[in-house]
C-alpha cells in the first residue's frame, strides 16, 4: 500500500479538508440547478452521475435490498444523496466535516427526504441513535481518511440488524500519478486485506466504460465483534 504524507498530523488533516478551496458556492447557478431538479429535470451533472458505474452499482443494491434509511458518510457536495433521494424516494442523511461542502450540498438539494449535516465521523454516535440506518455509504472516501479502522468502528453502532455498508474506491491501477489528496491507494489486494474478514464481505471490480473510470465495489455487514477486530488491527 502506498501512502501519501500530505498531512503531518490530525489537525493538519482536518484543516486540509475543512479549508478545501475546490468547492465554490455559486448562488445563481446552484439555484438554477436546484430549480431544475425540483421540476423533475435532472441537471447535467446529476445526469452524468446517474450513469457512473459505481453510482449505478450502489443504487442497484439499495433498490434490491429495499433499504430506506441511508447514511452517506463523507457526502461531499451531496450529489449521490440527492440523486438517491430523487430516484428511489429513500431517506438519506449526508454528513461531512467540511462546512463549505455541506453548504454546497444544501444549495443543490431539492429533495425533502435528504438532509445534510456538518459533523466528524467519530462524533456520529452523538448524532444518531444506534441502529438508525439500513445502509451506510462510504463512497470515494476511505482513500482520504487517516484511519479506516476508526471510521468503521465509529459507524458500527448506527447500522440496523440486516443492514449493509457499501463502499466504492477508485481503481488506482488505471491512474498514472496517485492523487495528492489520498492518504492511501487501494488495489485489489489491499481492498481484500482491509475488508475481507468482515461478515457478509462481497467484492467486485467495476470495469471502466467509455467516459467513466472503473473502480472497486465492496459490501459488508458490521457487528460489535468485527468492530473490536478492526480496533485491535488498528492498534498493532
Amino acid at each position: 500500500m502506498k501512502a501519501h504524507k500530505h498531512v503531518s498530523d490530525r489537525e493538519a488533516y482536518r484543516r486540509f479538508y475543512i479549508e478545501d478551496t475546490h468547492v465554490r458556492l455559486r448562488p445563481a447557478r446552484d439555484f438554477f440547478r436546484k430549480w431544475r431538479g425540483a421540476l423533475g429535470l435532472l441537471p447535467k451533472t446529476f445526469r452524468a452521475l446517474s450513469r457512473h458505474p459505481r453510482y449505478r452499482r450502489v443504487e442497484q443494491e439499495i433498490l434490491r435490498r429495499g433499504f430506506r434509511r441511508i447514511l452517506d458518510v463523507g457526502c461531499s457536495h451531496g450529489m449521490v444523496a440527492t440523486l438517491l433521494g430523487h430516484r428511489l424516494g429513500v431517506n438519506v442523511t449526508g454528513v461531512d466535516l467540511s462546512p463549505l461542502k455541506i453548504a454546497k450540498a444544501k444549495a443543490l438539494c431539492w429533495v425533502d427526504s435528504v438532509s445534510f449535516h456538518e459533523i466528524l465521523a467519530e462524533d456520529l454516535k452523538l448524532f444518531s441513535a444506534p441502529g438508525s440506518y439500513d445502509c451506510i455509504l462510504m463512497l470515494e472516501i476511505l482513500e482520504h481518511v487517516i484511519s479506516v479502522e476508526e471510521i468503521l468502528t465509529a459507524v458500527t453502532p448506527l447500522l440496523a440488524p440486516g443492514g449493509l455498508v457499501l463502499v466504492t474506491l477508485p481503481n488506482d491501477d488505471e491512474v498514472h500519478e496517485p492523487s495528492s489528496q489520498h492518504v492511501r491507494e487501494f488495489d485489489e489486494d489491499e481492498t481484500r486485506r482491509t475488508f475481507g474478514h468482515l461478515p457478509g464481505f462481497h467484492y467486485e471490480v467495476l470495469p471502466a466504460v467509455p467516459g467513466y473510470a472503473g473502480g472497486h465495489y465492496v459490501q459488508f455487514a458490521l457487528s460489535d465483534a468485527s468492530a473490536a477486530t478492526l480496533t485491535e488491527a488498528g492498534n498493532k
